[in-house]
């Protein structure tokens, strides 16, 4: 009687090999993450300094249109930190450096626009409280609005008067440690979640 033994040409992989395919294929892994990361931080450091545009350009328009509208000249009492800006009725509290809830004790807000009571001087608003138009500094109860969104402050705001207005405001998203000196977001892993909008525009009274 004749055996007969089955020969098997299959063959698999090795340990090593297994290992090589591991490695590469982690490597490739990591790298599309990098690259991912990186594309979300890009599109989130381009939403953040749009709305920081829309931001910055909405409150110079305001104050312009104003300004161009309005009999009364500017008033811009100094009574630093809280500054204020009345334009005939039309009052800017604002204060520079801080973001909503910074400060001690803490600001509920960083650019209040209120009205003033008829016949009453430019003072500033108590930006410490939920509500900063009070009869107590000439504002009108309810007739108040936040113009800075979360996470945003004011680093500049002047009006100059020459031949005409100009208006140069300066605004920043993000934590003030990612902002130098030069008022610039720094070069850092974070730098995505800081944005800084200028504008300057002059104005022509037509009143």
């Amino acid at each position: 009687m004749k055996s007969y033994r089955l020969i098997s040409n299959k063959t698999g992989f090795t340990i090593v090999e297994l290992l090589i395919a591991m490695g590469v294929f982690s490597f490739v892994l990591l790298l599309v993450t990098v690259v991912i990361i990186g594309i979300g931080n890009l599109y989130s450091k381009g939403i953040n300094l749009s709305r920081n545009q829309d931001t910055v350009r909405n409150i110079v328009n305001d104050i312009a249109q104003n300004i161009a509208y309005n009999s009364s000249s500017p008033i811009t009492p100094s009574s630093a930190p809280v500054n204020a800006l009345c334009i005939g009725d039309i009052r800017y509290t604002y204060v520079t450096g801080n973001r909503i809830g910074d400060g001690t004790p803490p600001y509920q807000h960083v650019l209040w626009r209120d009205k003033l009571s008829s016949s009453v001087s430019c003072t500033t608003a108590d930006l410490t409280r939920a509500d900063p138009s009070t009869a107590s500094n000439g504002g009108v109860p309810g007739s108040g609005v936040e113009m800075i969104p979360g996470n945003t402050q004011i680093l500049t705001l002047t009006i100059t008067n020459s031949s005409q207005y100009t208006i140069d405001m300066t605004i920043a998203y993000g934590d003030p440690s990612n902002i130098n000196a030069s008022n610039q977001c720094m070069s850092s892993s974070n730098s995505h979640n800081c944005a800084v909008s200028s504008l300057t525009t002059s104005v022509v009274r037509r009143l």
